[in-house]
């Protein structure tokens, strides 16, 4: 029986992501070449600059690269459409943005929900994977609260209960704690470890140090290019 925890999720080959700006080719990663497995929890990390938002951006696929590849389980996803990579996205990442992102007209519950509607699951189903997700990230009582009733705390962990309601292959958190007090990071930190326990895998993406040690990869970036990789 194959370890499933063994299968490469994301397959990276020479990715270079350029950027023009006026008659200025800017080069942002220069030669990417990364793998990762299903079930890791990887921190990827450098200052600011060094690249790490852009290869967020395409590990994602909220962007493709200039050139190189990636596939994503075997599939080659760098050359698809904004549509087609909507509809993977849609169904197999789950983002934790350090911004919340929640919609303030809506109810926890209804923020949570909202990603089953584009996937055409009938309201009641979407509100009943809604309540069980508040539930396990300790918000039952919280779920008729809209964004501005709730804490910075609670609303992330609304956006933890959201990012986990299509039940994604991976977890991509982008700086999830650059908000929140220590203590409170410290909570959003722990659930994600422990979601990766349950066998999620997480990328997480920060310039934090204080939050890479959670990790049990480090990938840091420099200038575009991968410095060190390893535990």
């Amino acid at each position: 029986m194959v370890d499933s925890h063994s299968k490469v999720l994301y397959s990276l080959k020479n990715i270079v992501r350029s950027f023009d700006l006026g008659a200025v080719q800017v080069h942002v990663l220069k030669g990417i070449d990364l793998s990762i497995k299903r079930g890791e929890f990887v921190a990827i990390t450098g200052s600011s600059g060094s690249g790490k938002s852009t290869l967020m951006n395409l590990l994602g696929m909220l962007d493709v690269p200039t050139s190189g590849s990636i596939l994503f389980e075997g599939e080659d996803v760098s050359g698809l459409s904004d549509d087609e990579l909507a509809v993977i996205r849609g169904k197999r990442v789950g983002f934790i943005f350090q911004q919340f992102n929640l919609l303030g007209t809506l109810s926890a519950e209804e923020n949570v929900a909202l990603p089953l509607m584009f996937q055409g699951v009938p309201s009641e189903d979407r509100l009943t994977k809604a309540r069980e997700l508040l539930q396990l990230v300790g918000l039952g009582d919280r779920m008729h609260h809209k964004p501005n009733e709730l804490s910075g705390g609670q609303q992330q962990r609304v956006a933890i209960a959201r990012a986990l309601v299509n039940d994604p292959d991976v977890i991509l958190a982008d700086e999830p704690t650059g908000n929140l007090d220590s203590h409170t990071g410290q909570e959003v930190m722990q659930m994600l470890e422990k979601f990766n326990k349950d066998g999620r895998t997480v990328l997480l993406i920060t310039h934090d140090q204080n939050l890479v040690k959670y990790a049990k990869r480090k990938i840091f970036l420099h200038d575009g290019v991968v410095t060190r990789d390893g535990k």
